[in-house]
């Protein structure tokens, strides 16, 4: 297996839709066609989808993923889409994106798991959780490398000491997804996924950023390209 870290999401294209609890599947699934069409003129190696709204019931997001599925299959990008698990979105807790991959297993993901650690406010450590997060590392095309806490999707330094154990937890998220990507002979690729201000978080008096996200996010992928040389040891 071989890897791809990259500072900025250079890999791919992001279909971005919008998020209005108004916006019917069916809009969505018009405008979804659309971007992909776009998308798939940059001959990206990986495309990744933020879909849907959490205010649908889930007979609305099955009858979008289904029709996304079709338009996929038209397209020939089967396998190369993955819809990310993000707040706000379709797949922002791990219990809808479970009864929705074992309806329709051919689905693809962008793990982005430090979005599911603030929705749920725990750490997703319980059995349950484990087991859903188990089952999507057999999905996942694609990771968002973010390192979040019950409170934040992300954390101003996740080197510090102090967040050691979200660090491990991620991490370990992580490795599920690369064995699971090795064992189908998939290539892993990896975004280190560290906003800048509103989204990282800041000093109170200046507004500026404990840590530049640039900074952070370089670090990032160093450790994941010397954990990849460990691994193919």
């Amino acid at each position: 297996v071989c890897v791809h870290v990259c500072v900025l999401l250079l890999l791919g294209f992001v279909v971005w839709l919008p998020l209005q609890a108004a916006t019917s599947p069916s809009e969505h699934l018009a405008e979804y066609k659309r971007q992909l069409a776009a998308a798939i003129e940059l001959e990206p190696i990986r495309i990744n989808a933020h879909s849907g709204c959490d205010s649908w019931t889930d007979d609305e997001c099955l009858a979008f993923f289904e029709g996304a599925l079709e338009v996929q299959h038209t397209a020939g990008v089967q396998g190369m889409v993955g819809h990310e698990t993000h707040r706000g979105r379709v797949f922002n807790n791990p219990f809808r994106t479970m009864r929705i991959l074992q309806q329709l297993p051919e689905l693809c993901l962008t793990a982005d798991l430090s979005h599911w650690v603030v929705t749920c406010e725990r750490a997703l450590d319980e059995p349950v959780a484990s087991a859903i997060i188990a089952l999507c590392a057999h999905h996942a095309i694609h990771i968002h490398g973010r390192v979040g806490s019950p409170q934040r999707a992300q954390l101003a330094d996740p080197s510090d000491a102090r967040n050691a154990e979200a660090f491990k937890q991620h991490q370990g998220w992580w490795d599920l997804i690369y064995d699971a990507q090795q064992q189908r002979g998939q290539r892993s690729t990896f975004t280190p996924e560290y906003g800048p201000p509103p989204y990282c978080p800041t000093h109170p008096t200046t507004g500026d950023p404990f840590k530049p996200a640039w900074d952070v996010c370089n670090a990032e992928a160093a450790r994941e390209k010397a954990r990849f040389a460990a691994r193919q040891c």
